[in-house]
């Protein structure tokens, strides 16, 4: 069965996770590993603010979990107010047969598959919340929700919001 989560950057790009509980697995079986950066990447980010997208991945070798965080970078190519605040969402779509749903202090969503116990998705984001969303499976739509944690950033200074997916 496919992993549960997929990750959506910032504005636009979409970068599945493929069976992050494979993964993590993998990890608890092996305790003695330091935490090891899995992937490390970039993208132009919006070419009209003037931003680069960082993204970083996790594996920790101590805990079950992935860790992930976004860095929004300021470019020499700045447009417009540089001390204003604009806004950030990075999105994660969940497959159509997950439920989830955000803690009571909205700082995180508990994520289930069938009997599943479940997983927990932690963030240090603004906002966290739970909308409709579409997934292409085989060729035909189906309904599904998508996880989006979204705040703001001072255009001059940049910004970043971390993440954490850990057994729930």
């Amino acid at each position: 069965a496919p992993g549960p989560l997929g990750r959506r950057a910032g504005v636009d790009e979409e970068l599945q996770l493929a069976r992050p509980q494979a993964m993590i697995a993998a990890l608890a079986r092996r305790p003695r590993l330091r935490p090891v950066a899995v992937v490390v990447g970039q993208r132009r980010g919006d070419a009209r603010l003037g931003v680069r997208v960082e993204r970083r991945l996790y594996l920790d070798g101590a805990a079950p979990e992935l860790r992930g965080e976004e860095r929004f970078i300021p470019t020499k190519g700045l447009k417009g107010d540089r001390r204003r605040f604009v806004p950030y969402a990075v999105f994660f779509p969940l497959h159509p047969d997950v439920r989830a749903q955000v803690s009571l202090d909205g700082r995180s969503v508990v994520v289930r598959y069938g009997s599943d116990p479940g997983w927990r998705l932690a963030t240090d984001a603004a906002e966290v919340k739970l909308e409709p969303a579409q997934r292409l499976m085989d060729g035909v739509a189906r309904g599904t929700n998508r996880i989006v944690l979204s705040g703001l950033f001072r255009l001059e200074s940049g910004g970043r919001v971390r993440w954490k997916l850990s057994r729930g």
